[in-house]
């Protein structure tokens, strides 16, 4: 069967089944599609585009996958036409910048550690230079990370790319300030 961003998943699982496995392992969310009652319930309402929205990754990437289990890609694009891959690819050249990058693979090390996520991400950006970001990799959604960091003082940016979400981390100047001279002021009144 040939399928684009257009066709319904609905059309998908009806032609093979394994679709349903292939979907589920993108996102927790999307693991009800197993049970047969709930299928009925969120299918219908899904065409491939749509669903990669939802579960965050590419249109693209989830053709994919559907394509390693027999299904064929109608007018499938190469990366560098896709716009979207475009626009990440430029933001993350433009958040990085000439910066050197630091690479903290997330998934192993949190299948052994004890420490929680947080932990790990802290200690990390606490030995971040100032002329390095940190990158790190998740198989799970880090949007709640993202945003508590992002309190804290660091800027942050997200890519999803090959089924893992690629968080960048960088100082952001401006809140340190704010946040270092909040604790000047409260140390010196406290004296």
């Amino acid at each position: 069967m040939k399928i684009n961003g257009n066709t319904k998943v609905s059309k998908v699982i009806k032609e093979n089944k394994e679709a349903i496995e292939v979907i589920a392992s993108l996102n927790s969310h999307f693991t009800k599609l197993r049970n047969p009652i709930l299928r009925r319930l969120m299918v219908p309402r899904y065409t491939l585009e749509k669903l990669a929205t939802e579960v965050q990754c590419e249109t693209q990437f989830l053709l994919d996958q559907l394509n390693k289990i027999g299904f064929e890609i109608e007018g499938k694009k190469e990366i560098y036409e896709d716009p979207k891959q475009l626009i990440l690819f430029n933001s993350r050249l433009e958040f990085i910048e000439d910066k050197m990058v630091k690479p903290l693979d997330l998934i192993p090390i949190l299948a052994q550690s004890k420490e929680t996520l947080f932990d790990v991400i802290e200690k990390a950006l606490k030995n971040l230079r100032s002329n390095e970001v940190l990158e790190a990799q998740l198989d799970l959604n880090p949007v709640f990370l993202t945003k508590l960091f992002q309190k804290t003082g660091y800027k942050a940016l997200t890519v999803f790319i090959e089924g893992n979400y690629h968080i960048y981390f960088k100082a952001d100047i401006t809140k340190f300030h704010k946040i270092n001279e909040r604790f000047f002021i409260k140390s010196v009144n406290f004296k």
